[in-house]
């Protein structure tokens, strides 16, 4: 005779309620932060709850709460770190606020991510945090959808937090000037990369030199090669311009890497870059660079969702635009 299989059982609500010896629609209160219970009640349904290990059901606790708590953060790579930053800084403020996130890396690909819209809607997300570059996805133009960017604009209707890429540019291109440097060149993405944010530090950049009496020259990049192609790009930047004292590069990694190389080749050309993520500030700390306000720029989005959330969407379609500073390079200790 066949022996029958095992089967694992989830703890249920009831078994909560008979460890704790209260009642199920007590342990439902609890949970649910409901009513007025004494802590002792309290302190012994999540004494019950650990014991017996039960999971509550997110489904059932969103039909009760009209919430489920669950915010969806899109970028493109978290391996940048920046995005890195952003997403630490993003979850934290969401934590404290009582909410979870569900991390979506997009690769800056529009199929991906119109299968992660549909994951974080179908899973019922209360609002959504976006960093990508992707313009072309009908989702975003939905009226009064809960969605805030970081340093992009999607529609012209969604809130948008970046750091003041304009006065970036201007703050870096003048540090470079003060230096000395008088052959500026800019290196920043791709026309089909470039949201409308990278083309303010380019007109930072632009502006600093046009009244200094000199003339710009902007290096366009791919953001997305892989190192190799990095390298070659920024070789034939560096091997075609030998008259280059001063750069400013619109991204960190890019200009870390610029750096390293002019120094392997024996170049006195200044660089700054941008962003100012924390891994960059430990460990590059001889790269000079416009510091975004992340922790500043997390905060104030999620300030923004959480009052679309609440229904108040009187905020839409607003550009904020939060201070950066400068951050000159620093000899290791």
């Amino acid at each position: 005779m066949a022996r029958r299989k095992a089967t694992l059982r989830r703890p249920t609500l009831d078994d909560v309620a008979r460890s704790a010896g209260v009642s199920a629609t007590t342990v439902s209160r609890v949970l649910n932060n409901r009513g007025s219970l004494s802590d002792k009640t309290i302190s012994r349904v999540h004494a019950a709850i650990r014991e017996t290990g039960y999971h509550p059901n997110e489904s059932a606790r969103t039909l009760w709460g009209k919430q489920s708590r669950l915010i969806g953060l899109i970028f493109p790579t978290t391996q940048n770190p920046f995005y890195g930053d952003m997403v630490y800084e993003l979850e934290r403020e969401l934590y404290v606020r009582g909410y979870k996130c569900l991390l979506c890396n997009s690769s800056n690909d529009s199929a991906q991510e119109r299968q992660f819209l549909d994951l974080l809607l179908a899973n019922q997300a209360d609002g959504m945090i976006v960093g990508s570059h992707n313009t072309d996805i009908q989702t975003y133009q939905q009226p009064n959808l809960p969605l805030v960017a970081i340093d992009r604009i999607t529609t012209r209707s969604i809130p948008v937090v970046s750091s003041d890429n304009h006065q970036g540019g201007r703050l870096a291109t003048e540090a470079l000037w003060k230096r000395g440097a008088r052959r500026i060149g800019h290196i920043n993405s791709i026309e089909s990369q470039a949201a409308p944010y990278s083309y303010e530090r380019r007109r930072g950049y632009e502006e600093v030199l046009q009244e200094k009496g000199l003339e710009p020259k902007v290096f366009p990049i791919d953001w997305s090669a892989p190192y190799q192609g990095k390298v070659a790009a920024l070789d034939s930047i560096l091997e075609g311009n030998p008259e280059l004292d001063g750069l400013f590069i619109a991204d960190d990694m890019t200009a870390s890497l610029a750096l390293a190389m002019c120094r392997q080749r024996g170049l006195a050309i200044d660089i700054v870059g941008y962003d100012g993520s924390d891994a960059v500030r430990k460990f590059v700390p001889d790269l000079p660079t416009i510091v975004q306000p992340i922790k500043l720029m997390a905060r104030k989005a999620v300030d923004v969702l959480t009052r679309e959330i609440s229904g108040d969407f009187s905020v839409a379609g607003t550009r904020y635009s939060l201070p950066v500073t400068f951050l000159p390079e620093r000899t290791m200790p």
